[in-house]
């Protein structure tokens, strides 16, 4: 008899990949761009917070073309704190991060075969810093896939919140195979199995390099989620970002002060703004 997790990841529903409205800007335009970054987008709101904000304002400074995938409907207050630069995609809320990825890419076929593409999310309060130095490291690091942050947690994978991939590495048949067959599935758990997990299995089968700029292995974590547990220790060595999670999940929470005096002392950055319309 299948267990649950092997019927949890096999009921995934198909995603309609041509499912999506531009309601802002022309994929065309990015052709040739050395760098895209795409940024899945949830809001219940249909807002653009002021930290969705400042990571696509970041990521153009940094030279990123940015595509910001919605599965919502945005209010018009929400297209205006968007960069004029970007394009923005609407489609149903379905398949998560890894569903707005997939849907992007398969729009972009030219800049997956040439162009650096970083793969991003809004589940990060931040950047309280620039980029760029993050963005240089990715392209630095001689790999061809590289993640912020890795995790021992279930399996040694790279966590797929933050993730670049070197010019053309998407255009590998494993990667356009891997988002091709990205289902919708209700459980959390099995998106992590299959998505989260599936890419970094998807990326060593291929035999593709990757590397993570802070790995789980130096921040004390052990086998849990160094975002959750290790997320000072991220900041105090350039990670400009804390999750979502930490103000919202009651398994991990830690006290806004707490997070407000960090970001103050690590970055001297103000945290207010940050928190404003946050889901």
């Amino acid at each position: 008899m299948r267990d649950e997790f092997t019927w949890w990841l096999e009921r995934g529903r198909p995603l309609d990949l041509d499912a999506v409205t531009t309601v802002s800007g022309d994929l065309a335009d990015l052709d040739g761009a050395p760098r895209v970054a795409v940024v899945a987008h949830h809001h219940p709101g249909g807002l653009v917070t002021f930290a969705t904000r400042r990571l696509l304002e970041e990521l153009t400074a940094a030279g990123c073309r940015c595509v910001l995938v919605s599965t919502c409907a945005l209010a018009p207050a929400a297209l205006r704190a968007v960069p004029p630069s970007a394009v923005v995609l609407v489609r149903p809320n379905e398949g998560y991060d890894f569903g707005s990825w997939a849907v992007a890419l398969n729009r972009l076929p030219r800049a997956r075969q040439e162009s650096e593409i970083v793969l991003t999310n809004d589940s990060m309060v931040g950047p309280f810093a620039p980029l760029a130095p993050l963005l240089a490291r990715a392209a630095h690091s001689g790999t061809e896939v590289w993640a912020v942050t890795s995790s021992l947690q279930v399996t040694p994978h790279l966590q797929s919140y933050f993730l670049s991939f070197a010019p053309g590495v998407l255009g590998h048949p494993a990667l356009r195979r891997f988002f091709s067959r990205v289902t919708h599935l209700d459980n959390k758990v099995a998106i992590v199995r299959r998505h989260e997990l599936g890419l970094t299995r998807a990326v060593q089968g291929a035999g593709l390099t990757s590397a993570a700029g802070f790995p789980a292995g130096v921040l004390g974590a052990g086998r849990r989620n160094p975002t959750l547990v290790a997320w000072r220790a991220l900041m105090e060595r350039g990670y400009p970002f804390f999750k979502r999670t930490l103000l919202r999940d009651p398994r991990v929470r830690v006290p806004v002060e707490d997070l407000a005096l960090a970001v103050r002392e690590i970055h001297d950055v103000d945290l207010t703004p940050y928190l404003e319309d946050l889901p």
